[in-house]
């Protein structure tokens, strides 16, 4: 035992450098393996810190999309909601009411503008006052029930001031006459100007 002891210190005092590299050694070994857990964490913490990144990218990408999308619908409701200057035409302004009187027992005979105002170039917007003819078609309606002149022409203009494109009624004329009753309305509608490539169709 003694022999090993002296053995042992022999190397020790021999040795100094090469046991003190195997302390080291030796510590860092351990401290290491107790570093790995924290460094593990730490790759796992950065990996998701970017797979959030990009999940946010990914949503801000969507959420950009549907604002495009939700623009886009809106300005095609928007132009909806106006007349081009291009369907100003006596049929084009014909038909847009013809069928609300139909059903209520009036027919529009013509459609005439009265007044008109071109869109400007700042806001693209207009307007045209047309004034319109018609006459009733009898003294029942389609369903049997009895025609009420004032009421039915009031309920066809109420139905189509809701309805697209904008208009408002400035004047309403009812009258009978040796035919029957006959009717004359002043509408204003906002027009709004024509895209370059409807002028050149």
């Amino acid at each position: 035992m003694r022999k090993l002891l002296y053995t042992f210190y022999t190397l020790l005092a021999s040795y100094p450098v090469i046991f003190i590299l195997f302390v080291v050694s030796v510590a860092i070994v351990y401290l290491g393996t107790g570093y790995r857990p924290i460094e593990a964490r730490y790759e796992a913490l950065l990996a998701e810190r970017i797979a959030l990144k990009q999940e946010r990218q990914r949503l801000a990408q969507e959420l950009e999309g549907m604002r495009q999308g939700d623009l886009q619908k809106r300005l095609q409701i928007f132009s909806n909601e106006f007349l081009s200057e291009l369907e100003t035409s006596e049929k084009t302004l014909v038909g847009i009411t013809n069928t609300a009187f139909s059903a209520s027992g009036w027919i529009i005979e013509s459609a005439s503008i009265k007044k008109e105002e071109m869109p400007d170039d700042t806001l693209g917007l207009g307007s045209i006052v047309v004034t319109y003819e018609g006459r009733s078609q009898g003294t029942t309606l389609n369903d049997g029930t009895a025609f009420l002149p004032a009421n039915t022409l009031l309920q066809a203009c109420t139905y189509l001031w809701r309805k697209s494109p904008t208009k408002d009624f400035s004047r309403i004329y009812i009258e009978r006459d040796s035919r029957g009753y006959r009717t004359e309305m002043d509408v204003i509608y906002l027009i709004q100007k024509a895209e370059e490539s409807e002028v050149e169709e």
